[in-house]
């Protein structure tokens, strides 16, 4: 898929993974690339933080101290080595073994930082913080490179169809300035997270770096902005998530773009990571069929992408479910554009996913 002319974009599907070992070359701005797949993304990722020179922030749902994620431990502990301030933000529920790894001293040794986002000793101060996760997966470079999405660093991952996206853009300030909060709440102890109103990115931006938190005045800007658009569109959404748990604006919006005609198509995994929610996906799915909604089960493997693309001109990349869990309780984030060329692309590899996919 041909992006936009002026961009300089790459798209990496999964079944060229073994052939992606190196990241996509960034060399105007706004340059961007999506990656289809954990094994390019993480290739990708290595390569980027390798080049760092100044600076790299990492925040991460879950993060393994063995396989990937000791490989980065190692490439972050040398760039602390050469004087990068690197800062490495896990949540606890989901890298519970990395803060005491080896991987992860080596990487204090050198002079990186580790935190780690809510561990256990806060949850009798501060009980309900059990349910709020650090479920953002972002990486940002020299305060330039932004990478986000849905991928994890965990070899079980390994080939699991995931997205994350790249782009070299004033945008990685915005994802550093959330970044900056969730560390202070977690390595400087600030409690609790600091509740600070921030303006919604207007329409007519083409990047930005939308997210949610329980702790904020605007803890539902994405799903305010994703069914906001929803509720505008006028031909066509495509929506991807790992699992199913939606909350009720969520149908009526879905129920209402129907209703106008629009073209709405749901794909979620055909058999996912937790057999115990696919039982509530899969009802939830006969819920939106019976709205005329199209939904589809993904039979290529585990489908983790969380994707929006709207009426040819609104995506989002990012970490969140189409679930009350990631609307609700986790910090979450998604890279939001309109740029046409950026739609275009996204919804090259989303029909390709449908094709690979069947009806509900």
């Amino acid at each position: 898929m041909s992006p936009a002319a002026g961009q300089a974009a790459v798209t990496i599907d999964a079944g060229a993974a073994p052939a992606a070992e190196t990241a996509p070359a960034l060399a105007t701005a706004p340059c961007w690339a999506l990656l289809h797949s954990n094994r390019a993304a993480w290739a990708a990722a290595k390569a980027i933080l390798a080049s760092a020179q100044e600076s790299i922030a990492i925040e991460q749902f879950i993060f393994s101290h063995r396989g990937i994620g000791l490989e980065i431990l190692d490439i972050l502990a040398d760039r602390a080595r050469q004087g990068v301030r690197v800062r490495l933000l896990a949540d606890w529920f989901g890298s519970r073994p990395l803060a005491a790894s080896a991987g992860a001293r080596a990487l204090v040794a050198a002079g990186g930082e580790v935190a780690i986002f809510h561990p256990p000793r806060g949850f009798l101060r501060h009980p309900s913080s059990a349910f709020h996760r650090l479920h953002r997966k972002t990486l940002i470079v020299d305060g330039r490179l932004l990478m986000t999405g849905g991928s994890c660093f965990a070899p079980r991952m390994e080939d699991w169809r995931d997205t994350m996206a790249l782009i070299e853009h004033e945008v990685a300030a915005e994802a550093l300035a959330e970044f900056d909060v969730a560390w202070a709440y977690a390595a400087e102890g600030t409690r609790p997270l600091p509740v600070r109103a921030r303006a919604r990115a207007p329409d007519g931006r083409t990047w930005s770096f939308v997210v949610s938190s329980p702790y904020r005045q605007s803890r539902g800007e994405y799903d305010t902005v994703l069914f906001d658009r929803i509720a505008h569109a006028e031909h066509s959404v495509i929506l991807t998530s790992p699992y199913l748990v939606p909350v009720g604006r969520f149908w009526r919006v879905m129920e209402r773009a129907t209703r106008r005609g629009v073209r709405v198509r749901v794909m979620i995994p055909a058999r996912s990571d937790q057999p115990l929610t696919d039982i509530f996906s899969f009802r939830y799915a006969r819920r939106l069929l019976g709205r005329g909604v199209e939904v589809y089960g993904y039979t290529g493997g585990m489908m983790h992408a969380k994707l929006a693309a709207i009426d040819g001109d609104w995506a989002a990349v990012g970490s969140f479910n189409l679930g009350i869990d990631s609307i609700r309780m986790n910090l979450e984030g998604a890279l939001v554009s309109r740029d046409r060329g950026f739609h275009a692309a996204l919804l090259g590899q989303l029909e390709a996913d449908l094709a690979t996919s069947r009806p509900l």
